[in-house]
């Protein structure tokens, strides 16, 4: 049954893939496209909850990385940062942009996780060309 439905829509997974993405694709994987009003609002959502995922990751990154070399202190609150952000945005932001808000809180999120991860990452490459330039006066 798939692989009839797959011919039958291969020209626009096709058009999909490369015009728009993958969003289409992935909600006729897991949807129905025979509706479009709820195809359409599928692939919005997607789309926007999706929109900055590489900033999560980059974010997640810094975060493992100030682990990686000692910063605990710094690291576990960025750990956590992104995720404790969603929430509260999840239940804020749909009060005024309605139910797309819920979407929009991962984006808002990823967007304040990353100026704070950047505002830790600045002052920890400070403190870390301090510390290698006392360490070559000592030598």
């Amino acid at each position: 049954m798939w692989r009839k439905e797959a011919e039958e829509h291969k020209d626009e997974y096709v058009t999909e893939c490369s015009c728009n993405g993958f969003s289409g694709v992935f909600i006729r994987m897991f949807g129905s496209a025979d509706d479009p009003v709820y195809f359409d609002f599928a692939v919005l959502c997607l789309r926007i909850y999706l929109s900055l995922i590489l900033v999560t990751c980059a974010q997640k990154v810094c975060a493992i990385f100030l682990q990686s070399i000692g910063k605990a202190k710094a690291a576990a609150p960025l750990s956590v940062l992104r995720d404790v952000l969603l929430i509260v945005f999840s239940l804020l932001i749909p009060v005024f942009l309605g139910v797309t808000g819920i979407f929009w809180a991962a984006p808002a999120a990823d967007v304040l996780a990353i100026l704070a991860t950047a505002v830790v990452m600045v002052r920890v490459w400070k403190e870390l060309d301090q510390e290698k330039e006392e360490k070559e006066r000592i030598l």
